[in-house]
């Protein structure tokens, strides 16, 4: 059959001797797992593509109903040369693809997986192009969420429905009011703070331009937003603890 995809290669993980299961996002088929004889062998043809955060042609034997096939071959589309020879690059390159692997599931409709995809695409062309790594970081995980129907509510109080906002609260997924902030035991933030958290909460990828010029960084909006999607669906990424060291 010789079904070939386009995939962007999220995760490797050792399997038998010289061998790896390959997670991919692709194109055509949503997310699925590469078995890859050989590929830890010097010699393999396939190696080179199969490196994390990399865009390949990859060529398997596709059926559907299926989540796991035999890796023929893979050749490099794009390589992120750019993102790959940069500290700071690279770490945000490896939370997008956990993000993108922890919210996509392979049991999952493929419609919605090959949307993920082009979302990544789309993350990683920016970082590649030297865009504020923070900022597309947040805005990635802004759309997954509200892909997923996770995004926290900052139209008004979570708890009494008041429009004016005090706080944010992990907690309870949202802004808080004075009173009800108080209440929680939950610290007040500034005006700015509670402004720059409702745009990357509300904005999406496709917005990146208009909030890059709004804000100089979105590091501590992108860390409350991990930890909402921590508490709430009870997703952990680690990566993102190599990302805020590396940043700073």
């Amino acid at each position: 059959m010789n079904d070939v995809t386009q995939a962007i290669i999220l995760k490797q993980t050792d399997y038998r001797e010289r061998a790896a299961l390959v997670t991919v996002l692709t194109e055509d088929y949503g997310k699925l797992t590469l078995s890859a004889e050989g590929v830890r062998k010097l010699t393999s043809k396939n190696a080179g593509a199969l490196i994390t955060c990399t865009k390949a042609a990859v060529t398997i034997d596709y059926s559907e109903g299926r989540t796991m096939f035999r890796l023929k071959n893979a050749r490099t589309v794009k390589a992120y040369r750019n993102i790959h020879a940069d500290l700071i690059l690279s770490a945000a390159a490896g939370v997008l693809s956990e993000i993108a692997d922890q919210m996509t599931y392979t049991d999952h409709d493929i419609a919605s997986a090959v949307k993920t995809y082009a979302l990544l695409e789309e993350a990683l062309d920016l970082l590649e192009n030297n865009e504020k790594s923070d900022t597309v970081l947040a805005l990635f995980l802004s759309t997954m969420m509200k892909n997923a129907g996770m995004s926290p509510n900052v139209d008004e109080c979570v708890m009494c429905g008041r429009p004016n906002a005090a706080a944010v609260s992990v907690r309870d997924g949202g802004f808080l009011c004075d009173r009800c902030a108080a209440q929680a035991g939950i610290p007040p933030r500034s005006v700015t703070e509670l402004k720059r958290f409702r745009l990357v909460s509300k904005a999406e990828l496709r917005h990146y331009p208009i909030v890059k010029e709004s804000t100089e960084h979105t590091i501590g909006e992108l860390a409350v937003l991990l930890e909402i999607l921590n508490r709430h669906a009870g997703i952990e990424i680690r990566s993102f603890s190599l990302f805020q060291r590396v940043f700073h």
